[in-house]
């Protein structure tokens, strides 16, 4: 029996960012010859052989420009050694290793009557340097074409009212984010779906780019599988927190694998704060330069004394990026959720504060109807009874506590783990309850890039 009753009223409160057929590096980014892979002129050192005998001589070039399927050589060479195979070692780094790829002879240059380069098509990359090569190509497409290929549109629909099509393309995405690489047999047993359909959406996610074919894996005496990776590399996503209370506005800008590109915290000087924001992310794009055009779009979290959606409308028609917006302590829980990889399939429960929480079931946020006794702080033993009768109610696989609230209460964790475990119901004995490990002072602008990179996910095959 719980103590008392306990609303237990939760409303998803996320809004969804769709973004329409992004073909960003195979479909349409091609050059003026309408080939399949962008080429980027790029002169790199390479050394070269035509024989797969070890002992053959290694001859010197360079190249003109490179792709993801193939690259030109300055190279000198007989007219009929089309379709002959080449082994080459290119250096993308001073300091780097050369990375070893077999090409095969696709088509010749000539200058008058001599050959004065070779077109030459990627077979295999050896060495599991795929990764390397391919996300070095990635970072070298021209920003502008990439921010063209992008059209996000707004929708307010929680996951479970998407169509089946935008569920299997989140899951399938947050499925490589979180454990990849992995191959679509891994894909098909975790989210329940045909080898075909899975397919399909691999083909969809390799032609935008968002995902990248990284080799084969271990073979256990059949064909290795193939396996697949998400390119981190695909965008930046903004994540602004907004704090009206302590009077700062905290922003940063982070790759597709939380790795923070650029950052910036100012104090708030105006009752109209869009000035402040406004050269505060002026300053980010500075800080990236041509890079700031990869921004695919942006989250915002603002404080329970500032929520005002001219802020994000501010943002999407001066920077023309996408916006999606949340409260701060329901971002920490989903920043919680969507960076701890291995339980971001579970259900969580946080506790924010002595008034404050949140869960987060199957990718989506939900808040009580009504926050605990208004805005009254409890006492310890108050918050305790509260805090473990909701639990008992919910039911969540793990519950979280901020550490502002493990200072204050410091046996919080310790009160729930154990009467949890002395509970007679069956299922509250095996619920986890965890101090939160993230970085306070980021928390918040990572959960609101996590919410903006959910959206993507939800968008790409729409």
């Amino acid at each position: 029996m719980l103590p008392t009753p306990v609303r237990a009223c939760f409303l998803g409160a996320n809004f969804r960012l769709k973004l329409n057929k992004c073909k960003m590096m195979n479909n349409f980014l091609t050059h003026n010859d309408n080939r399949k892979y962008y080429r980027i002129a790029e002169t790199l050192p390479v050394r070269m052989r035509f024989s797969d005998r070890l002992d053959s001589l290694w001859q010197e070039a360079r190249t003109e420009n490179i792709s993801e399927g193939g690259m030109f050589v300055a190279k000198e060479l007989s007219p009929d050694s089309i379709g002959n195979v080449v082994h080459l070692e290119i250096l993308l780094d001073k300091d780097g290793k050369p990375v070893k790829i077999i090409c095969e002879v696709a088509w010749i240059k000539r200058a008058g009557d001599s050959v004065s380069g070779i077109g030459l098509k990627i077979i295999q990359i050896e060495g599991g340097n795929k990764e390397t090569f391919l996300t070095y190509i990635y970072r070298k497409i021209p920003s502008g074409l990439k921010k063209k290929a992008c059209k996000i549109k707004f929708l307010k629909e929680p996951l479970f009212k998407l169509s089946d099509k935008e569920k299997n393309c989140f899951q399938i995405l947050d499925y490589i984010r979180r454990l990849g690489p992995v191959s679509k047999a891994d894909i098909s047993r975790e989210i329940n779906l045909n080898a075909v359909s899975v397919g399909k959406f691999i083909d969809e996610f390799l032609k935008s780019g968002i995902v990248f074919d990284c080799g084969f894996g271990t073979s256990s005496g059949g064909r290795p599988a193939q396996l697949f990776k998400l390119n981190k590399d695909f965008g930046f996503i903004m994540g602004i927190e907004i704090n009206r209370k302590q009077k700062f506005i905290h922003a940063l800008v982070s790759n597709m694998d939380f790795e923070v590109i650029a950052e910036e915290r100012a104090v708030i000087t105006r009752a109209d704060l869009k000035d402040d924001l406004g050269r505060m992310i002026n300053e980010i794009k500075v800080k990236l330069g041509d890079k700031s055009n990869q921004i695919l779009g942006a989250g915002i979290g603002f404080d329970d004394m500032y929520v005002d959606e001219k802020i994000a409308d501010y943002i999407s028609v001066n920077f023309s990026l996408p916006v999606v917006s949340e409260e701060n302590f329901h971002l920490e829980s989903f920043a919680q959720t969507w960076m701890t990889r291995e339980l971001s399939e579970r259900s969580i429960l946080y506790i924010h504060s002595k008034h404050t929480l949140s869960m987060i079931m199957g990718g989506d946020i939900f808040k009580p109807e009504r926050e605990i006794e208004g805005k009254a702080e409890l006492s310890p033993m108050d918050l305790q009874e509260k805090a473990l009768a909701l639990i008992e109610f919910l039911a969540p696989e793990v519950v979280y506590i901020a550490k502002r609230v493990e200072k204050e209460i410091p046996d919080l964790r310790r009160f729930l783990s154990d009467r949890l475990k002395m509970a007679n119901i069956k299922e509250t004995q095996s619920i986890k309850v965890l101090v939160s490990d993230m970085d306070e002072t980021k928390v918040v602008a990572l959960g609101a890039v996590s919410l903006a990179m959910k959206e993507i996910f939800i968008g790409i095959c729409a």
